[in-house]
């Protein structure tokens, strides 16, 4: 149903060209907590799984999981039915995992660093989502 991955370091080079597209990641969790919401974590990807997680590129994905519960969304691939409770399939997962991930790409963004620099990050609509 969704593309594949992208390669390592297009969504940091021109991740708008993904919005609309539903697209299948690998990633490691890094920030998934109070500051984020129980509904969408941050993480940085890759084309494929890794056992460790300095082995994932730095490109970020904000994945969000904030939908309506049952929504028909379209991608440009065509509709994709989410879950009834996508914010209950991040349920299991936790800051430090490694995830597969499949997602509507929203656009990019960026964010302020405590040490004074941005990151840009990828938004991801959440359609599934496993620990792995």
């Amino acid at each position: 149903m969704c593309a594949e991955t992208p390669p390592d370091g297009m969504v940091t080079k021109d991740g708008n060209s993904f919005t609309g597209q539903c697209l299948h990641f690998w990633a490691h969790v890094f920030q998934f907590d109070a500051a984020t919401g129980p509904c969408t974590l941050m993480a940085d990807y890759s084309s494929s799984w890794h056992k460790y997680n300095f082995e994932y590129s730095d490109a970020i994905l904000m994945i969000d999981s904030n939908r309506s519960f049952g929504d028909v969304v379209t991608s440009t691939q065509g509709k994709v039915q989410l879950p009834p409770n996508s914010c209950a399939q991040l349920g299991p997962i936790s800051q430090g995992d490694n995830i597969e991930v499949w997602g509507i790409a929203q656009g990019t963004s960026s964010y302020s660093t405590k040490a004074g620099g941005t990151n840009q990050y990828l938004k991801i609509g959440l359609v599934d989502a496993y620990k792995r």
